[in-house]
């Protein structure tokens, strides 16, 4: 089980953990690959990363820590 924690600048951190994803939904936001994240609490969060990149942190087996700017 992976914990991923996600902040958006000075925002509250968002924490779940990959046991906790119902799917991720890969979309195309300007020419940029972002994520959804669905959980299985019906949370859904937007992450500004492709698919493949998040697949690879969470098959790597550490904790992540993301940090976007806004």
């Amino acid at each position: 089980m992976v914990k991923i924690t996600v902040t958006f600048g000075k925002f509250p951190s968002i924490e779940f953990h990959s046991e906790d994803i119902e799917k991720i939904e890969e979309m195309d936001i300007e020419g940029n690959k972002s994520i959804f994240v669905i959980l299985k609490d019906n949370r859904k969060i937007l992450l500004p990363i492709s698919k493949e990149e998040f697949e690879k942190l969470l098959a790597g087996g550490e904790d992540i820590n993301l940090e976007f700017s806004l």
